[in-house]
């Protein structure tokens, strides 16, 4: 049977109004309960906002702000106290203090990895937090060596370099400052040539070094932005040891014409000679790309001379790009970007340096010519560590000017009531921490010390003058001596510099936005 039933008729459409038009009724609509007011959408935004900002900064993402030069010139932190010496003019060099953001997921995700830069809580005051580069892993043995990083796992085991992925290792080259930074390269033999700042036309054999004939030296402001160089005093106060340093590149382009028989670049370590040797358009046809050592730093000295594959003779006329390298113990010549040759070396431990370009004959057009050298790390307390398990060991990349592990040292303190506990702090030099000792009437001398939890405490270590019972907030102590505290604990770690956004300042010539390597 069918369904017979059927829908109820519509209802009458509601009577015209006196005018033809239908009248809308004057009773009030019942309130929706989900209606909102813009003060409770402007409210309740706000509060979101907030609650977004804070779990961000608690567990992705957070800005900081360098207040000192430890890690320059990768990241800003000037000017800071006693660094900067006016002596270019009156004017004081503009303030640069980068502002950086910081990953702190990838450090809950997954462990450190070696070259990153960490931020993390200072482990003899836990309520500050330090910026640094990773360079010594748990469980390892590191040391410091001619500038270098060399690891080992194992008492029995060779020391080896440690060297940088290449994005990293290219934001560590820091262009060399000259003595004549018009015109750092003179002629040594030969005649004829048309020398410049970054530039040099060869005409006929000859021979141009950089410098004054004097080893290249590692510099406090090497690498420092050009907007601030000019305002900045020609050596830092810093550099009171003046290190060689053998790492070097020189890169640029050439243009060969067509009676050039060779092109010759030279390194030198010490005594060592690095020859990066191009054969030139007038060259042998079958002739490859060449690097030698002399005296060759191996037993046997065929190791000490490789012939490229790759690189044959330069065509004509024809711009070619280049690069010669002394890196981590490795020799490099790149061609058009391309790497042709690549030689390891024995460690050099006579650093001193030089930097020459040969022409054999013909004409040659070097433009663009940089000379750049690598960070030099040198060691301040000791050599070698032993790295725990579960530790890291942190440097700045401002090796002359960094409070980092190789000089933290831990001050230590028994308080006489209570034999066998210790409280460690910072030790600081110049009355910072501990403080400098106070004299009351009534206590005698005491002074201030702030442990490594931020917790200050005054302390009471002489007591020829002081009253039988100290009050309740002076304690009598034992001083211990001092341990060095080179390592950070891996809970310690907040988190990893991601990029610099600010300051801004274009008609400064400060635009310091980049990504951290």
């Amino acid at each position: 049977m069918q369904d017979r039933t059927s829908a109820p008729p519509p209802p009458p459409p509601p009577p015209p109004s006196q005018g033809g038009n239908p009248k809308p009724s004057r009773k009030a609509a019942p309130k929706d309960p989900a209606h909102r007011t813009p003060w409770r959408d402007n409210l309740e935004a706000a509060a979101m906002a907030i609650l977004l900002a804070l779990f961000l900064k608690a567990f992705l993402v957070e800005a900081y702000k360098i207040p000192s030069g430890s890690m320059q010139p990768t990241l800003m932190g000037m000017p800071s106290p006693g660094e900067v010496v006016i002596a270019r003019g009156s004017e004081r060099p503009p303030e640069v203090n980068d502002r950086i953001l910081v990953d702190k997921l990838t450090p809950k995700l997954r462990d450190p990895k070696r070259w990153e830069v960490l931020v993390f809580r200072y482990p003899l005051k836990r309520t500050q937090n330090f910026v640094k580069r990773l360079v010594g892993m748990p469980g390892e043995q590191l040391r410091i060596a001619y500038g270098d990083i060399l690891t080992r796992t194992e008492d029995d085991q060779s020391w080896s370099v440690e060297r940088r992925p290449r994005r990293v290792q290219e934001a560590h080259w820091r262009p060399v400052t000259s003595a004549s930074p018009k015109n750092p390269w003179r002629q040594t033999a030969g005649a004829g040539w048309s020398l410049d700042e970054d530039s040099i036309i060869a005409s006929g054999s000859g021979t141009a070094s950089w410098g004054d004939g004097g080893s290249i030296l590692a510099l406090y402001f090497d690498g420092y932005p050009e907007s601030l160089r000019e305002s900045l005093p020609a050596r830092h106060p810093r550099n009171e040891e003046l290190f060689p340093i053998g790492d070097l590149r020189l890169s640029g382009e050439l243009r060969p014409d067509a009676s050039c028989q060779s092109i010759v670049f030279t390194l030198s370590e010490g005594d060592r000679r690095y020859r990066f040797l191009i054969p030139g358009p007038s060259g042998d046809a079958a002739s490859r790309a060449t690097i030698e050592v002399t005296p060759a730093t191996h037993a046997d000295a065929e190791l000490g001379r490789l012939v490229a594959e790759a690189g044959g003779p330069l065509r004509a006329g024809k711009v070619v790009e280049f690069e010669v390298e002394n890196l981590d113990d490795r020799l490099t010549l790149r061609l058009d970007g391309e790497e042709v040759a690549a030689l390891e070396i024995d460690s050099a431990a006579d650093q001193q340096s030089r930097v020459t370009i040969d022409v054999v004959e013909g004409q040659v057009e070097f433009t663009e010519l940089e000379l750049e050298r690598d960070i030099y790390y040198f060691a301040k307390r000791r050599t070698e560590y032993d790295i725990p398990e579960d530790h890291y060991l942190m440097l700045g990349d401002n090796t002359f000017n960094s409070s980092d592990g190789r000089e933290w040292m831990a001050a230590r303190f028994e308080p006489l009531d209570r034999p066998g506990e210790v409280v460690v702090g910072n030790r600081r030099a110049g009355g910072d921490n501990p403080s400098h000792t106070t004299r009351l009437p009534e206590v005698g001398a005491y002074f201030r010390f702030t442990d490594q939890w931020g917790v200050d405490h005054f302390y009471q270590d002489d007591l020829s003058r002081a009253p039988a019972t100290p009050p309740d907030w002076l304690t009598r102590v034992r001083e211990l001596p001092d341990e060095a505290a080179p390592f950070v604990e891996r809970d310690l770690i907040v988190g990893r510099a991601l990029a610099v956004f600010w300051p801004l300042a274009p008609h400064k010539g400060i635009l310091r936005f980049k990504w951290v390597d």
